[in-house]
């Protein structure tokens, strides 16, 4: 458990509102396939709810009191509530795990971590069984075997209660896949719709080969659409003197560029670029803030820009004080 919490510390950020637990602005389609498949496979394999439930299912019966002299309903009741609650807490962390990965092999690498962890309460059991852990002594180890050795039968005397376990069974996967793959639905609206993207950044390129790139600088705003083509799933953003910062699928890379008056923004390519990034595939322009930005000249020579600056501007306490605060997205 100790392990859990230092990891969901570490793994969220609740000063930010608007994304608290670290999720990626978007991820590609191969990612998001192995995400639904981890998370089933995570469902199934978290033995320590599904043992929770089982034992709630079967009851408290007297045959458990005979095999575990000085059992009682209490302790029986309390075993069960810390065996789920470690149980579900461990699937959310590796669910989120799952969700903060932004390629297929992070995620298949964090959810091995996660199983890893969540067996070593029983690694830690199977070597004090053995006489490993040779601090507990020869009474833990004792302890150790007798509770491995020891059985006990579930009374299941008429085929109503044989019936009311296998719906409780089944209630329970059904209620844990519903309710995980509702939230990785919300999450993958929310990850398409660019709710993770900073609202309004501030973008200032050098003017030195290329003067016009002076009047394209100021704050850009998040646009709710892609633009030139339907399938491009990395939205831009837009200036109030119509420049756009946005996606060129064909290059690989962001791009400054300014549509014509007659062209809608379904028609107009970022390609016709007069500013780009070096070649990326991340989804957040301000991704490349740190990477090489390129001008066309008329001569369609590519020239490095000097320098060029990117940042979110969205309302924050920081941003706001120290003569105001920062509420519902305006500083007030």
């Amino acid at each position: 458990m100790a392990i859990y919490f230092i990891l969901a510390y570490d793994i969220t950020n609740f000063r930010n509102p608007k994304n608290r637990f670290k999720l990626p602005v978007n991820v590609e389609i191969p990612v998001r396939i192995a995400e639904f498949f981890a998370l089933m496979v995570a469902i199934i394999t978290q033995d320590e709810v599904r043992t929770a439930v089982t034992l709630i299912r079967d009851g408290f019966d007297e045959d458990l009191v005979e095999a575990f002299p000085g059992a009682t309903k209490a302790k029986w009741g309390w075993s069960i509530a810390l065996r789920a609650f470690e149980g579900i807490f461990g699937l959310l962390l590796t669910c989120l795990l799952i969700m903060q990965s932004t390629n297929v092999l992070d995620l298949l690498l964090n959810f091995l971590a996660m199983e890893f962890v969540s067996k070593l309460d029983d690694v830690v059991f199977v070597l004090a069984r053995e006489g490993f852990l040779g601090f507990l002594g020869c009474v833990g180890q004792k302890e150790a075997e007798n509770v491995s050795n020891t059985y006990y039968d579930v009374s299941q005397r008429s085929r109503k209660s044989r019936k009311n376990a296998t719906c409780v069974t089944n209630v329970y996967f059904f209620i844990l896949f519903t309710s995980m793959f509702i939230g990785w639905v919300w999450i993958c609206v929310n990850q398409d719709s660019g709710v993770y993207l900073c609202s309004k950044i501030f973008a200032q390129h050098g003017d030195e080969a290329l003067p016009m790139l002076g009047s394209m600088s100021g704050l850009f705003l998040l646009q709710k659409q892609s633009f030139h083509r339907r399938n491009n799933r990395r939205l831009g953003y837009k200036d109030n003197r119509g420049s756009l910062l946005a996606y060129c699928e064909k290059e690989k890379r962001w791009t400054l560029s300014l549509p014509k008056d007659d062209v809608s923004p379904d028609d107009w390519t970022p390609c016709n670029w007069y500013a780009a990034s070096s070649e990326s595939e991340d989804f957040d322009v301000l991704k490349t803030a740190t990477s090489q930005w390129v001008v066309k000249t008329s001569t369609n020579i590519f020239v490095p820009l000097s320098q060029h600056f990117l940042a979110c501007y969205d309302c924050t306490d920081n941003l706001c004080a120290p003569h105001g605060f920062c509420n519902e997205g305006k500083c007030m």
